[in-house]
Parts: structure tokens; C-alpha cells; sequence
């Protein structure tokens, strides 16, 4: 950039000028506003796990260009270009093109301008550095080779490492249209529902059964209808943006190694130089902001009135619930402190047995002795029961459970260290424990989902026999393995229908317009899997215990499904989403949503929905407790029959 253009620029930010012509001072045509090595594309897959995702790494880089209005005054326009690191590596001259006035300086993945423009760099030199970086990740190839396997539906790096190339290709199996959603990736969700965004200006919508390769992705910012940021970190450098057009096509740029906070200035710059906030005609004109950093936040009234009133429940507390006798003297004492304050980490393989019933709060040590040895005695006994089938009841079982059981635990939860590695002996055990149980319970035996619930348990608890009975507990109280079909299932989305009715009417009102989509089906995984994909393991856990002390409901994870539509689901109905697109847009969330501000959210909304005093009858059977909370204090409110005045309630049970 011409130093005189420099002088004014910094000569403009410190007097702060924000006049018409700023424009044209702030923004150079062709300049280089933002560059980002190892800024990854994932390909579609059917799972959506740390471990299971393929990276391909890409050079992203966002370059101005100056276009006049109407009135004959120049307008920024923002590019965002992004070449995978393997046509680089092929195609070095590729960085010369990434601009159709003049070649467009880039810069390597350590130089990110801290905010607003930078100076351009010679192309040869960002070459040698890509080299450089080149080099460097081939000598780890063979390490990371290693973690990776093929199998009929993807290839799935068993590493973070961003070495994997563009030669590789996803092809989705045919079987792959009749998974459930939520065992799709929002790649994989976009691509079915053909709301990508095509390969070249030719090319056709992508389909399913066609090979998947990145390849270079460039689009002008100013003609999209939303730029979404995402956040994965407290820091706010890693996540995702999340690029959707009016032709409801996306794109979806995942920032594993920071700059996404850079980005997120550069973007908010722009956008308050076309919309300026002093310009209130303009900002009320908009449907919505068309580019927004999603940092969600509650309210000191949304909140309960206990809340960060309650401590954790520490390895000093837990003693003092205890008398000299083992026996639990105050579970509501324990379970509200799980509640509100958590449960210290440690005291996991302690405490996890009673909270899924495996002890009884009144069982002393002498009885915990006893129940582990009548436990460990029954195990073995179902365990022998399973190796000792006849031939054909052999082959039946290992076409209905062994088969899908075998695939499933390679690939759960393998970014957890104890569970990576090849033949890791823990994958083994797991393998066994489902074994057992689909033996212990062939009513239900076993069904997609249950390695998810199983390996937390068994990672923390560190012992089959433990895991098992948890499980078996688990599996007892918890509906979060039945399958879309089941009636336990059809009632959680029933009571979460009317609590979105009841709680959040602007978002039921928006899910009324469109076709099928008080279905929920962005909430079925929500409900299956009790939230495990859509936060970190760790806060997952927190979320379990929540849900596992039954404090003042059993059904706390619908009021954390709940919780999740309110915070996230205004900008759904400001970009008034069709189904398909609530679909991705619930799904390109997991990992990039604020647990502890969920939390929160759905405890403040316990507490309101407790305080109705009237309630339709299609929502009495949520004042009902079968737990051990059953006892805390009562919710009565009045029952209204909605619907079927003039005939027999359907609920008349529930409230009777």
C-alpha cells in the first residue's frame, strides 16, 4: 500500500472520520484484509464425533473490492476465497488468481492482521512458507497415517492434524439416505437437502451418491443473505463461520487454530460501514443483521432465583452427607447441590451409582458390599448365558446386535484417550457390556445411540462390572435411547411441543409456517442422546447429572432442549428458515454452543414453567414424579383441557 494511503488511514482511525468517503480512505480495491492458513472444509459424514472428522485444511483469505452505487460513490465489497492446502501444493500460481483485478497477496497461517487491513506480501514469499508448513506436516504423515482406516462410508482421520489432502474423496453410500438425521453430520444434512452451495459458476447442485472433493470456494460477502460466527472457546478465537445465501446455500468454515476473533473485527467493520448504527431508518429496514457473532447471554431475570446461591458438591460435602453408618441422611441436600452447583469430578465413581438407582440413598457400606457381590455374581452369569447360544440363536444374535455393535464402538468416542489407539482394550469392554445387555434386556436389546450413553460411564467409572450396572440404571429411567418411533419418544416431543408453545410462541409460531416442522427433528438427537453431541464431554456430564437427580422434575433434558431454542432460535425466525434449514442450522451448532449458559437458561425455565398457575392437560403429566424427587416441593397447578372439551381427556391419568 502507498504510504500516503497509510498516513491516512491511521490518520482517520485515531480522528475516528466516518464520512462517505471513508470508504474509499479505509478499504483499498484488491487489498488483502485477512488471510488463514489451515482453515479447514469438513466433508460430509454419518457421524458427527471429534474422531470421526475428515479436515481438509485450505488457505482462506477475505480481499476488498470497491463498487459504486447509484449515486456514483465507491462501496466496499468483501471476497472470501478458499483453496484447499492440496491444490497449493500442486498448483503453487493458484495465489495469483485469487483475485480477478490483480493477484492477491497472502500471508502464512502465523501472520493473521490483528484487525483491519494489511500490507500486501510478495506471492514468492508466502510460497516458501507454504513449503515450509509443507514439509513440516509430511514429516508427521506417517505418524498420523496410522489413525486413519477406510470403511464403506467415509474415511475418518483418527487425528486433529491437519495433513489430509484433497486426492481423498467422501463417497456417501446408498445406505446413507435412510440413517436417521442425527446420526448425519450438517455437511452431510446440506448436502441432501441440496442446500450447498455448487463447485464452479456451471455446476449443478451436488448429489448424494456423487463423490465429494473440496475445491476452491469463492464467494462476495455482500451478496449473501447471512454471515453467522460461531465460537468454541473462551478465549472466542476458535469456531466456525457459518456462509448462507439467498438460494439458502451454505458453507461452513470450521477455525480450529484460531483468527476467528480477527475475522469477527474485520466483518463487524465492514458491516457497520453499510448499515452505521447512527442510521436507525437503515438498522430498522433490515429483517435481520445480516452478519452477527453469536455470543449468547441471559439474563438476570431469566434466570432461577437460587442460582449460584448453591455450592458443588465437593469430597467435604459428600462426607458430611454421610453417617457413620454410609447412609445418605439428606438426598435432597445432594441432589439439589448436583443441581445448581455441580459434582466434583472425582467423585463421579462414588456417586454415579446412586444416581442411577444401582444404590438406594439408605444403603450403608455393609449393603453396598453385599449389592456389588450379588452384582458381580449376576454379570457372570449373563455373560455366560451369551456364550453359551446354540448355533442358531448364535447367528441370529450376531446379525442383530453383534454386527452393529462391532461398528459402532470402533468409532465412538475414539478422541477420548481411553479410548484411542488401535486394539485398545477398552473398546473390548465396551463391546462387551452392550453384548451383555442386549442379553440382560432382549426387549430392548441394543439400538444406535447406546455406545454414546455407555462410554462416558465406563471412561469414568473404570470398571465393566460398574459400567454395566450404571448402564442397566441408565437405560431404566432415562428415554434417551428409544428410537424416533417409540412411544416414549413421541411423548417427549409431544411435552416439548407445548413447552415451545407455551414458553417460546414467537418460535412456535415461525415452526407453524413450515411444513413438518413441529416434527422437531433438529431435537431428536437432543432427546437421544441426552445432549452428548452438541457439547463437550465435560459439560455434557454436568448436563447428565442435572437430569439424573430428578430435582423438582424427571424431565429436566426437555427444559435444556428448551433452553436451546430460546437462545439460539431468534435469528432462525429472523432468517425465517424452512425446515430443512432449522435442520442444519440446530445441527452446524453442536460444539459451538455455551453449555454453561444452557444450563442456566433451562434452570430459569424450570423455575418459570413452576410458577404457571394454569396448564393445558397435554403438559400435566410433566408435574408428575416417579424419581426421588417426587417428594421435593409440589407443582399443582390447574389443569385446562385443550382441544377435546366436549370429550374423555386422553391425559386424565396424568392429573387424576
Amino acid at each position: 500500500m502507498p504510504l500516503p494511503n497509510i498516513w491516512r488511514k491511521a490518520s482517520n482511525y485515531i480522528l475516528g472520520e466516518c464520512g462517505q468517503d471513508n470508504r474509499r480512505v479505509i478499504y483499498q480495491d484488491g487489498e488483502a484484509l485477512f488471510c488463514k492458513n489451515n482453515v479447514c472444509v469438513h466433508p460430509p459424514t454419518l457421524m458427527r464425533q471429534h474422531a470421526d472428522v475428515v479436515h481438509h485444511p485450505g488457505y482462506m483469505t477475505i480481499t476488498c473490492k470497491l463498487n459504486n452505487n447509484s449515486n456514483n460513490l465507491p462501496i466496499p465489497t468483501l471476497h472470501l476465497s478458499w483453496i484447499p492446502n492440496s491444490t497449493l501444493r500442486k498448483h503453487p500460481t493458484a495465489l495469483e488468481n485469487l483475485s480477478s483485478r490483480n493477484a492477491i497477496a497472502t500471508c502464512p497461517s502465523s501472520c493473521v492482521p490483528a484487525s483491519g487491513p494489511s500490507n500486501s506480501l510478495n506471492v514468492s514469499d508466502v510460497r516458501r512458507e507454504l513449503e515450509n508448513e509443507n514439509e513440516h506436516e509430511h514429516e508427521h504423515e506417517h505418524e498420523n497415517r496410522r489413525f486413519s482406516y477406510r470403511d464403506d462410508v467415509s474415511i475418518k482421520s483418527r487425528s486433529l492434524s491437519l495433513t489430509s489432502t484433497c486426492s481423498w474423496s467422501i463417497s456417501v453410500s446408498t445406505d446413507a439416505e435412510e440413517m436417521p438425521s442425527w446420526m448425519r453430520s450438517p455437511e452431510l444434512l446440506a448436502l441432501q437437502h441440496n442446500l450447498v452451495f455448487p463447485e464452479s459458476a456451471t455446476a449443478s447442485p451436488v448429489t448424494l451418491r456423487r463423490a465429494h472433493r473440496c475445491r476452491r470456494f469463492s464467494v462476495d460477502l455482500s451478496e449473501m443473505r447471512s454471515l453467522r460466527l460461531f465460537f468454541a472457546d473462551p478465549a472466542c478465537t476458535c469456531g466456525q463461520l457459518v456462509v448462507a445465501s439467498r438460494e439458502s446455500q451454505y458453507k461452513i468454515l470450521h477455525f480450529h487454530h484460531g483468527g476467528l476473533d480477527r475475522l469477527a473485527a474485520i466483518l463487524h467493520q465492514w458491516h457497520q460501514l453499510l448499515y452505521p448504527r447512527l442510521n436507525t431508518d437503515t438498522e430498522e429496514s433490515l429483517p435481520y443483521r445480516h452478519f452477527m457473532v453469536c455470543r449468547p447471554e441471559v439474563s438476570r431475570d431469566e434466570l432461577h432465583p437460587e442460582e449460584g446461591q448453591v455450592p458443588m458438591i465437593t469430597s467435604l460435602a459428600w462426607k458430611d452427607l454421610l453417617n457413620e453408618r454410609g447412609q445418605m441422611e439428606d438426598d435432597l441436600a445432594l441432589r439439589k447441590g448436583i443441581f445448581f452447583g455441580g459434582l466434583e469430578p472425582a467423585l463421579r465413581k462414588i456417586v454415579w451409582p446412586f444416581l442411577l438407582h444401582c444404590y438406594s440413598y439408605q444403603s450403608t457400606y455393609e449393603d453396598r458390599e453385599q449389592i456389588d457381590a450379588i452384582r458381580q455374581q449376576e454379570y457372570e452369569e449373563i455373560q455366560k448365558r451369551r456364550l453359551s447360544m446354540n448355533s442358531e440363536q448364535a447367528e441370529r444374535f450376531w446379525r442383530n446386535v453383534v454386527c452393529i455393535v462391532e461398528k459402532d464402538v470402533v468409532r465412538t468416542d475414539r478422541a477420548n484417550p481411553y479410548y484411542s489407539g488401535e486394539g485398545n482394550p477398552n473398546v473390548e469392554i465396551m463391546k462387551n457390556i452392550l453384548l451383555n445387555y442386549a442379553v440382560y434386556n432382549c426387549r430392548l436389546g441394543y439400538t444406535q445411540g447406546m455406545s454414546d450413553l455407555l462410554a462416558p460411564l465406563l471412561a469414568e467409572l473404570n470398571s465393566e462390572i460398574e459400567a454395566f450396572w450404571c448402564f442397566a440404571g441408565l437405560m431404566q429411567r432415562s428415554v434417551a435411547v428409544c428410537t424416533p418411533t417409540d412411544i416414549d419418544m413421541d411423548r417427549n416431543l409431544c411435552y416439548l411441543r407445548e413447552l415451545v408453545r407455551i414458553m417460546v410462541p414467537d418460535f412456535y409460531t415461525h415452526l407453524q409456517k413450515h411444513a413438518d416442522a413441529l416434527e422437531l427433528l433438529f431435537c431428536h438427537r437432543w432427546i437421544l442422546l441426552c445432549l452428548k453431541r452438541e457439547f463437550p464431554t465435560e459439560i455434557a456430564l454436568v448436563m447428565w447429572e442435572a437430569c439424573w437427580v430428578n430435582y423438582l422434575t424427571d424431565h429436566f433434558h426437555l427444559f435444556l432442549c428448551l433452553a436451546i431454542m430460546c437462545v439460539y432460535a431468534d435469528d432462525v425466525i429472523a432468517q425465517d428458515l424452512r425446515t430443512d434449514e432449522m435442520l442444519l442450522h440446530f445441527s452446524s451448532l453442536a460444539m459451538y454452543m455455551d453449555g454453561n449458559i444452557i444450563l442456566r437458561k433451562a434452570r430459569g425455565l424450570l423455575h418459570h414453567f413452576r410458577q404457571l398457575v394454569r396448564l393445558p392437560c397435554t403438559l400435566a403429566g410433566l408435574c408428575r414424579q416417579c424419581g426421588p424427587g417426587m417428594w421435593d416441593s409440589a407443582h399443582d397447578p390447574v389443569i385446562e383441557c385443550v382441544g377435546h372439551e366436549d370429550t374423555h381427556c386422553p391425559y386424565l391419568n396424568n392429573y387424576e
